[in-house]
C-alpha cells in the first residue's frame, strides 16, 4: 500500500491552535505488522540492514584528539611531509540546495511555540514521558510549500511538561525521519509514529515489488532518550528475504537471512530461514548516537568544514588533489567521524579518508593499489578503522570453445583494520575465488564483495559471491577464532 505525508497549516490562529491540540492528542495508526508493544522494524536491503546496525553499533568511533593548528611558519614543510597535519583557514563543503534546518527554541508556553516559520507540524503523539504527570509530546515537523526539495530532512522532536515555562526542548533530529523521496516507487514512505507509556516508535514503508519497513522505539530513561528495540525487514512482495530484530533491553540481536526465490516464492516456507542467528549488541546508542549512526545519515549532512589535512605515511598525494567529504562517495558516518572514498583524476588510485566532525579534521588514511584497486565495507568500531579491499591478478578464462583468453580480474577480497592515521594496518581475512595465473573453465568470475558488521566486540562478514552460496563468518575483531555461521544459497 502506498503511504501519503500527513500536512499541517502552520498554527497562528485560534482555530488553527484549536486543530493543533487536537493533533497532539490523537492516537496514530501502527505499521504494518508491528505488534502492540510498538517495537516492529525492518530494513531496505540486506547490505543496508547490516550497514544500519553498524551504524548502531555503540562505541563505533574512530575517536582520535583534534589535531591543534600548526604555527604558520611551517605550513609549507607539513605540506610536503605526509603524515603531518597541515593548518588552514577552515575550508567549507556545503551543498549549493541544502535547504536550512532551523534550530527550534528551547522553552515555549505552548506546543506551537515550537514550530517555526515556513514549517508546520506533521505529526505528533502524546505521553508522560518523563513521568511528572503532565502531558508531553513527541513530534515531527516538514517545511511547507508545493516546491520544497523532496530531499529537504523532517525533524523529529520531544517537548517535556515544564511548571517554569509550559515547555521545554528535548531534543531535536533531522536523521532519522525518511525523507519524502526515500520511500521508492511506493513515494512518502512516512507511517506514523506510535507511543508506549515512556516510549515512541518511528515507522517507515516502501519499495515497489521488493519492499523493506522499519520500526525503531526509542525509551526515555535516565533524562534521555536511547533506541531501545529496532525491527527491519526488506522482501519481495509478501516474501520476506532480510529480516533483522534487535532487543537492546535483553542485549540480544537476531539475523535472518533467505535465498531470493522470487519465480517460485511458493516454494519457500513463510516460517523458514536459510540463515537465522544472533549478535551480541552493545549498549544502546542515545538518540544523537542513533541519528548520526544510522545508514541514511550521510544524505542529511550540510556542511563538513576542515580546519587541518594530514597525509598518511606512504600515500603520495598532492593536498590540492584531495576531495572533501561531501564530494566524496561516503560510506560510513557516526556522531565522531566520516569514512569516504575519492579518486583523482589523472590516476585510477583511490583513496580512503577519515573526517572527524569534532576536531574538523581530515587524514588521507589509505589508498588504493594496481592489486588492490577499490574499497570495500567501510566502518569504524572503538577507535579503529575496518575495510575491504578487492584483489585483482591475472587469470586465464577457458568457455565453452575451450580457448584460453588472459583476463585481469577480482580473484579475492580482503578484510583490514587500521588506526584513523593509517598506521597500524592489519590484515584479517581474505576470501579468495581463484589464484594468480589459474585457468577457469568458465568465460567469466563471479561478482566477489563483503558486508561486514561489528557489534558486541565481534564481526560479522558476509562474503557475496555471484552465482554461489553466500558464506557468512564470526570472528573476533582481530581476525582471530573464525567460525563458519552458515551460507545463504545461490538464488538460481
Amino acid at each position: 500500500m502506498k503511504h501519503h505525508h500527513h500536512r499541517t497549516a502552520p498554527i497562528r490562529t485560534s482555530l488553527a491552535l484549536a486543530l493543533s491540540l487536537a493533533l497532539f492528542t490523537s492516537g496514530c495508526t501502527a505499521v504494518p505488522g508491528t505488534g502492540s508493544d510498538n517495537t516492529a522494524s525492518p530494513t531496505p536491503s540486506a547490505s543496508a540492514a547490516s550497514e544500519a546496525v553498524a551504524d548502531a553499533a555503540p562505541d563505533s568511533t574512530a575517536d582520535v584528539p583534534p589535531d591543534d593548528a600548526a604555527d604558520p611558519a611551517t605550513d609549507a614543510a607539513a605540506d610536503a611531509a605526509p603524515g603531518t597535519p597541515s593548518a588552514e583557514p577552515p575550508v567549507s563543503n556545503t551543498p549549493a540546495d541544502s535547504p536550512p534546518v532551523p534550530r527550534l527554541p528551547q522553552t515555549g508556553f505552548q506546543p506551537e511555540d515550537f514550530i517555526p516559520g515556513g514549517w508546520a507540524l506533521m505529526d505528533t503523539v502524546a505521553l508522560d514521558y518523563n513521568q511528572d504527570g503532565r502531558m508531553d509530546y513527541v513530534g515531527v515537523l516538514q517545511m511547507e510549500g508545493s516546491d520544497i526539495p523532496l530531499k529537504t530532512p523532517r525533524i523529529l522532536f520531544a517537548l517535556a511538561s515544564s511548571e517554569e515555562s509550559g515547555y521545554r526542548l528535548d531534543f531535536q533530529d533531522e536523521n532519522l525521519i525518511r525523507t519524502r523521496d526515500e520511500g521508492g516507487v511506493f513515494g512518502d514512505p512516512y507511517v506514523p509514529l506510535t507511543a508506549g507509556e515512556t516510549t515512541f516508535t518511528t515507522n517507515a514503508y516502501g519499495g515497489s515489488a521488493w519492499r523493506w519497513s522499519e520500526a525503531y522505539t526509542y525509551a526515555y530513561r535516565d533524562g534521555g532518550w536511547y533506541l531501545s528495540k529496532s525491527h527491519t525487514t526488506y522482501g519481495y512482495g509478501p516474501m520476506i528475504t532480510s529480516e533483522t530484530l534487535d532487543d537492546y533491553e535483553t542485549g540480544v540481536g537476531i539475523r535472518r537471512e533467505r535465498r531470493s526465490d522470487i519465480e517460485n516464492p511458493e516454494n519457500l516456507d513463510s516460517d523458514e530461514f536459510d540463515l537465522d542467528y544472533q549478535v551480541r549488541l552493545d549498549a544502546p546508542p542515545d538518540i544523537v548516537q542513533a541519528g548520526k549512526r544510522w545508514w541514511l545519515s550521510p544524505d542529511r549532512l550540510t556542511d563538513c568544514p576542515v580546519k587541518t589535512i594530514t597525509i598518511a605515511d606512504g600515500i603520495d598525494l598532492d593536498r590540492s588533489a584531495i576531495t572533501l567529504p561531501l564530494d566524496g562517495a561516503i560510506h560510513y558516518r557516526d556522531e565522531n567521524v566520516i569514512l569516504y572514498t575519492f579518486s583523482t583524476p589523472a590516476s585510477e588510485t583511490n583513496y580512503l579518508a577519515c573526517y572527524q566532525e569534532y576536531g574538523q579534521s581530515l587524514t588521507v588514511a589509505a589508498q588504493s593499489t594496481e592489486e588492490m584497486p577499490n574499497f570495500d565495507a567501510c566502518l569504524a568500531y572503538k577507535g579503529k578503522i575496518y575495510y575491504a579491499m578487492d584483489v585483482t591478478a591475472l587469470v586465464h578464462l577457458r568457455g565453452a570453445d575451450q580457448t584460453s583468453v588472459p583476463s585481469m580480474d577480482t580473484v579475492a577480497q580482503k578484510l583490514f583494520r587500521m588506526n584513523p592515521d593509517g598506521n597500524g594496518k592489519q590484515e584479517l581475512f581474505e576470501y579468495r575465488i581463484a589464484a594468480p595465473g589459474e585457468t577457469i573453465d568458465d568465460e567469466y568470475l563471479p561478482y566477489l564483495s563483503m558486508s561486514c558488521e561489528i557489534t558486541g566486540d565481534e564481526i560479522i562478514l558476509q562474503v557475496y559471491v555471484g552465482g554461489r552460496p553466500h558464506p557468512y563468518y564470526r570472528m573476533d575483531l582481530d581476525g582471530g577464532n573464525v567460525r563458519e555461521i552458515g551460507f545463504l544459497p545461490d538464488e538460481n
